[in-house]
């Protein structure tokens, strides 16, 4: 089951703003603000469109542009809500901190629908602590 990172607004308006400059390259036919405005907006874009979360059979697998990972069932001790800036495969500071591995590691993931998320996370490792309220 698939899940797609929730996405805030301030991070769109930023990606459209970074944009912007590829239409003033454009416009003003400079080769440096073009070639700077395709990296950017080619980055964004994979980036905006790849970040997503897959619950499958024996792992959560996490994919955020060029970067993934699979965190086993087994190794998922505690999730929590938590809103941060600090990085991760996350399009929203709206996110759940997932606790896993020996010694504890975590990551920061943002599924759009996070309830849900959380409910077939726990129905895939029951072993697993939900810290506080999940709700928005």
């Amino acid at each position: 089951m698939y899940f797609r990172s929730k996405r805030d607004f301030w991070l769109i308006c930023l990606w459209l703003t970074f944009s912007s400059i590829l239409i003033l390259g454009i416009i003003n036919l400079n080769p440096i603000a073009i070639s700077f405005g395709l990296i950017v907006v080619a980055v964004g874009c994979w980036f905006q469109f790849t970040t997503g979360y897959t619950l499958g059979e024996k792992a959560l697998s996490i994919q955020c542009g060029p970067l993934n990972k699979t965190i086993s069932y087994h190794e998922i001790q505690r999730v929590r809500k938590i809103r941060t800036f600090q990085s991760g495969p996350a399009l929203s500071i709206e996110r759940l901190e997932i606790i896993h591995g020996e010694p504890a590691n975590s990551i920061f993931i943002s599924p759009e629908y996070r309830e849900d998320f959380v409910s077939k996370l726990k129905q895939r490792c029951p072993q697993m602590k939900i810290e506080g309220s999940i709700r928005s």
